[in-house]
């Protein structure tokens, strides 16, 4: 079915366009897909999948739990400072969520938490990987608008950091107003 598809397409092509707008349409795809900063992207997969599969992001969760448990809403804030370092390594909010989610969901059956809550830290945590540089987002955006990479990190960093501290906050005001949703600190 593709190759029909892409038969046809070259015919009306050239039917219609002629022979050197079907020719250049060869480079015009090449060079939109040569932009080195796009590169970058896969690299940031693999290294996140580099950190899971060799155990680095279940110490960091633990190491996070031991920090962070003792704030109003336990390992809450775990699952949102763990989102915020796997964000500022992956750049990818699937890949915080599918790691993040792979780690503490374990923790959390065993403990008195609301599994809204949970998920939600979660899904709020992950939100955090298209903000916190290096961001697929501002790669792809940088490169379709000829952007400095650089400058949208750099522009990247202080919004991240604010979402982060009002998740945290958000999650110290519900273990004061309703307690029983954030489990017993342990």
């Amino acid at each position: 079915v593709a190759t029909v598809m892409f038969l046809v397409a070259m015919a009306g092509a050239t039917l219609y366009l002629g022979k050197p707008a079907v020719f250049a349409f060869g480079n015009q795809l090449w060079g939109a897909t040569e932009d080195y900063v796009l590169l970058s992207i896969p690299l940031y997969i693999l290294l996140g999948e580099v950190l899971v599969r060799g155990g680095a992001t279940d110490k960091m969760y633990r190491s996070l739990a031991d920090w962070l448990n003792a704030l109003p809403g336990g390992l809450l804030h775990t699952n949102i400072g763990a989102s915020a370092l796997f964000s500022a390594v992956s750049g990818s909010s699937v890949a915080t969520a599918a790691t993040i989610s792979t780690i503490a969901l374990p923790t959390f059956k065993s403990r008195n938490y609301d599994q809204r809550m949970v998920l939600g830290s979660i899904a709020a945590g992950a939100s955090l990987g298209n903000l916190i540089p290096p961001g697929i987002a501002f790669l792809v955006y940088g490169a379709m608008t000829n952007t400095s990479a650089g400058q949208l990190y750099a522009a990247g960093v202080v919004p991240g950091l604010i979402m982060t501290l009002i998740f945290m906050l958000t999650i110290i005001l519900i273990s004061w107003w309703k307690p029983e949703l954030t489990g017993a600190n342990i």
